[in-house]
C-alpha cells in the first residue's frame, strides 16, 4: 500500500497527524519529529493540504447574513492567517510504502 506524507527535505520533520481540532485544523501546526505524519491517499490530496499549509493557518469564521425577504441565515467561511517562514520551508511530498506483516500477539 502506498500513501504520502509532507516532509521538510532540509530538517526531515513532518506536517504531523492524528490532532483533531477539525477538518484543516493541521494548518495549524509545524513540521516535527514527534508523533506519527500526516497521511493521504493520493498525491492530489497531499498537494491540496500542502498549498493550504503555505497559504497559514485556516480559521474558521461563524456568522449570519440577511437575505432580500429578511430572513437571517447562518453563515461559514474559513480566514487565512499567514505564518512567517512557511513559504521559505522546502517541504516535500514523498511515498509511504505500507508493508502488512504478521498479527502481533
Amino acid at each position: 500500500m502506498i500513501l504520502y506524507a509532507i516532509r521538510d527535505a532540509d530538517s526531515g520533520e513532518f506536517l504531523p497527524g492524528g490532532k483533531k481540532r477539525g477538518r484543516d485544523s493541521f494548518t495549524h501546526f509545524e513540521p516535527t519529529r514527534e508523533g506519527t505524519p500526516r497521511l493521504f491517499n493520493s498525491t492530489g490530496a497531499a498537494r491540496s493540504a500542502l498549498a493550504a499549509w503555505y497559504k497559514g493557518k485556516l480559521i474558521p469564521s461563524y456568522g449570519e447574513y440577511q437575505d432580500i425577504s429578511g430572513e437571517w441565515h447562518p453563515e461559514f467561511e474559513f480566514k487565512i492567517e499567514p505564518v512567517s517562514g512557511r513559504k521559505e520551508r522546502n517541504m516535500k511530498i514523498i511515498s509511504v510504502h505500507l508493508k502488512w506483516g504478521k498479527e502481533v500477539k
